[in-house]
């Protein structure tokens, strides 16, 4: 009798034994398969990364402000997100006075200067939005960027010399001259699958023209400037 419980306990010693092994050869092998799924993908998008280099090569002074995407996939892991948020338009849209605006108010922030002649933008200026970052270390850039269509930024080559595909979205910035380089620069930034949002500004002056041209309330003026908007640079289409 004693022998038979001897042998009962040692097969249920052994069973569980061999279940263990078994659970730990599974979770092994369910590890290496992640593993290589994320080695796939992080190849994957190396090799994104790396035709959007050679098609868009990233502007010197965006450089030291994007995440780029390394080889080594655990020193690529380790990177500190950065994130990248430009403002354009025409000339006198008022980019630098939206900026002003965002920018958190302290002392050491450095603000944009409010240029009343012409495009006061005439080279890319990042500053610190700090504001907008998460608690984990990440790193969020506004830039001030020069209007298109002029001598010094060619709409031809805007989105390349800016390197908008590099940005994570872009504000486009009308006042309500929506002219050609604006369709042709929102419709370049919705090809290119650029998040993009547009912003109306100098609202205040559109409301005070509406009352005093046409007597139209506030709401009134603002669901006209809405709709003109929407005529002007429709949703790209999805497919």
């Amino acid at each position: 009798e004693l022998r038979k419980e001897l042998r009962k306990e040692l097969r249920k010693e052994l069973r569980e034994e061999l279940e263990k092994e078994h659970a730990n050869a599974t979770h092994r092998r369910i590890q290496e398969e992640k593993e290589k799924e994320r080695n796939r993908v992080h190849q994957e998008q190396v090799e994104e990364w790396q035709a959007l280099n050679r098609e868009y090569p990233i502007p010197e002074f965006l450089k030291p402000y994007v995440m780029q995407v390394l080889e080594d996939a655990a020193a690529n892991a380790k990177q500190v997100l950065r994130l990248n948020i430009g403002v354009l338009g025409n000339s006198g849209t008022g980019k630098s006075s939206l900026i002003k605006v965002l920018l958190p108010r302290n002392g050491s922030a450095e603000h944009p200067k409010t240029c009343f002649e012409g495009d006061g933008t005439r080279s890319p200026a990042p500053y610190d939005a700090a504001a907008f970052a998460e608690t984990n270390g990440s790193r969020v850039t506004m830039w001030d960027l020069p209007g298109q269509g002029t001598a010094l930024c060619p709409s031809k080559s805007y989105l390349r010399d800016m390197g908008l595909k590099y940005f994570d979205v872009v504000l486009v910035l009308t006042d309500g001259r929506w002219t050609e380089n604006d369709t042709a620069i929102y419709n370049a930034i919705a090809f290119a699958k650029i998040p993009c949002i547009i912003v109306r500004t100098k609202m205040d002056q559109a409301v005070e023209a509406g009352w005093e041209n046409e007597g139209l309330m506030q709401e009134e003026v603002l669901e006209r400037v809405k709709k003109s908007l929407f005529d002007l640079a429709p949703e790209p289409d999805a497919s």
